[in-house]
């Protein structure tokens, strides 16, 4: 649910535009974790409540662009697999114990293919035709392996394309998860080991090719500009058209233990898609006029004793004319703990600590047309930008759209 703006929360909102505004650096960074007298505050409200759970360290958040290989691949007619059970192989002798209640097991993804197609949603404004007609797209494509829950493992695939010129065409794409693994009757997952961060594809097509790419998970396909109309439509999903498949041939260590019922573990998300609008808040009209508007955008998600919180902010300025400003907010809360429960930790989708975290200058840019700007590597998911169009802006047309779906966290819960 959305929650209503206070006072209290834009003097927040300026105090945190205030310091991010000296981050213009051009390129995004996450804040990871928490500072080190936070840990060792949920360290120890984790150690009177259970036995053998503890904070994993910090995770990174890399992402690596690969190298692509033009086939002419254009008839091939794989699909997503329907068997989503994988391979499991132990270690040699079964299992190699990190102590003596857990064990690591290894599990290994092959013969598996997992497709996605980025729909057209024609009730997205500015959201273009189905055909891209030689301008690009831009395509970022995203695998993910992740915790979803106590007991199980899943992965799961997303896929953005936007035409790089104008109608800005765009579509995006979210592929149902799959099974990876289930722990064995009276264990639970504690953490993936000896596992890359996720899988992130981000390159422009050029052609009417298939583009192949060589991941750690395995070899990745994109189709991006087709002859004839290239987006599915949200009526019409066509599997020939612009997608993204994955050949998965991946090893990775998962961490088990003796099922523990001291502690609840739930998985969340980000929302696939979230709108944050900038309205007036200083001198000038909502009109920017063709003077950029110079635009920053934000982002916070905040771990309390009773619910997950995340916030988008940032500041969207003429930077001639009048000058006019305008301020954007959205506040999403993410979960909320069920009655009798109470938050401890809050971990990533590989089980390593979270907490609260900043993800100051996702977008610090200045807009230059009337057409929407898209910003991609970041830690959150793919961002479009509306700046400056025909008319006022400011209270309606400026904004920011994130699709992050691929975020995804674990919460643990112990009775209160």
């Amino acid at each position: 649910m959305f929650r209503t703006l206070t006072v209290p929360t834009w003097a927040k909102l300026v105090v945190l535009v205030a310091i991010a505004l000296t981050l213009r650096s051009g390129e995004s960074y996450a804040q990871k974790g928490k500072s080190s007298q936070q840990q060792q505050q949920i360290e120890q409200q984790i150690e009177q409540t259970q036995e053998g759970k503890s904070t994993k360290g910090t995770s990174t958040n890399s992402t690596d662009v690969f190298t692509s290989q033009t086939t002419n691949d254009d008839d091939d007619q794989t699909t997503m697999s329907n068997d989503t059970t994988d391979e499991i192989l132990s270690d040699e002798d079964g299992s190699s114990e990190a102590d003596e209640d857990e064990q690591i097991v290894t599990v290994t993804i092959n013969n598996r293919v997992q497709q996605v197609v980025p729909t057209h949603n024609s009730n997205i404004a500015e959201s273009g035709d189905l055909e891209f007609d030689g301008h690009g797209p831009h395509i970022v494509f995203r695998a993910q392996i992740y915790i979803s829950s106590k007991t199980t493992i899943h992965r799961r695939l997303t896929m953005t394309a936007h035409e790089t010129c104008p109608d800005s065409s765009f579509g995006r794409g979210l592929s149902i998860g799959q099974l990876v693994y289930t722990a064995p009757a009276g264990f639970e997952i504690f953490d993936l080991v000896d596992i890359d961060d996720d899988v992130v594809v981000d390159y422009v097509d050029d052609d009417h090719s298939a583009d192949t790419f060589q991941t750690p998970y395995g070899q990745v396909t994109c189709y991006g500009d087709q002859a004839g109309d290239d987006l599915s439509s949200n009526l019409d999903s066509s599997p020939n058209r612009c997608r993204g498949k994955i050949d998965w041939d991946y090893q990775f260590g998962v961490t088990i233990k003796p099922i523990d019922d001291s502690y609840l573990v739930t998985s969340i998300g980000l929302p696939f898609e979230i709108i944050m609008r900038y309205t007036q808040s200083g001198s000038g009209d909502r009109e920017f006029g063709g003077n950029g508007p110079q635009m920053t955008l934000h982002a916070s998600i905040t771990q309390n004793s009773d619910y997950i919180d995340f916030e988008l902010f940032g500041t969207a300025e003429e930077t001639g004319g009048d000058h006019s400003e305008g301020l954007g907010y959205e506040d999403k809360v993410l979960y909320e703990a069920p009655p009798g429960y109470r938050i401890v930790e809050l971990l990533d989708g590989h089980g390593y600590s979270h907490g609260s975290r900043n993800f100051l200058g996702l977008v610090d840019d200045s807009d230059h047309d009337h057409h929407p700007n898209f910003f991609t590597r970041n830690a959150l998911g793919t961002i479009r930008m509306f700046g400056d169009h025909g008319g006022n802006d400011l209270n309606g047309y400026t904004r920011a759209e994130l699709y992050g779906a691929n975020y995804n966290m674990l919460v643990v819960l112990v009775p209160e």
